[in-house]
């Protein structure tokens, strides 16, 4: 029997895994590592057109 089959033939079964993953899944999520983004900011000065004369 393949892997398919048997979750194909029981789709409460297929349902119930699904939600499984999910949650664990989401608990698995909050326990990330939460590191500060640091924010690029990026000036530059262009030199002054020269005058038309």
């Amino acid at each position: 029997m393949k892997l398919s089959d048997l979750f194909i033939g029981r789709p409460i079964m297929t349902t119930l895994v699904m939600a499984a993953i999910l949650v664990f899944g989401i608990f698995a999520y909050q326990l990330l590592p939460v590191t500060q983004s640091r924010l690029l900011s990026k000036s530059s000065s262009l030199p002054a057109p020269a005058s038309i004369r």
